[in-house]
């Protein structure tokens, strides 16, 4: 009986055929499989990453800053009357004056701020799914 090879799975156990190659003929290199794991750096992870650390627009602020100043102007332009005449002021109109001025400016703000932070959260999420999609399908 012949021997066999105790390990199938080792090419050098395995009797091969090899067909005499003509002289002047490359060899070349077996196709290979053209898949990447999902964590490689490449062009498009780094354009994602960069998106990622890229801060949103900032001109909401700027728009709610502007806004705030005209209405700043145009409430000293109404209340001038109120301060100048100091002895005449009651406590509730005097409230009542500061309240006009604050608080439309800082609910302005806080606009300005939910305006921007959601900016901020839709470019992560665009990420975020541009990301899912890659490990999705990764090739």
């Amino acid at each position: 009986m012949a021997k066999q090879p105790t390990d199938s799975r080792r090419r050098s156990a395995i009797p091969t055929l090899e067909t005499p190659k003509p002289e002047g003929v490359l060899e070349q290199a077996p196709a290979q499989i053209r898949s990447r794991p999902a964590n490689e750096n490449d062009a498009g992870t780094a354009m994602m990453m960069q998106r990622l650390r890229r801060p949103p627009s900032y001109d909401v602020i700027w728009a709610a800053l502007v806004i705030s100043a005209i209405w700043a102007a145009g409430w000293v332009w109404i209340y001038k009357d109120v301060f100048a005449v100091q002895a005449t002021t009651t406590g509730p109109e005097y409230l009542q004056s500061i309240a006009l001025l604050i608080g439309p400016i800082l609910g302005m703000m806080v606009i300005a701020y939910f305006q921007w932070r959601a900016q901020q959260l839709r470019q992560v999420s665009e990420v975020l799914m541009q990301q899912a999609m890659r490990l999705i399908r990764p090739q």
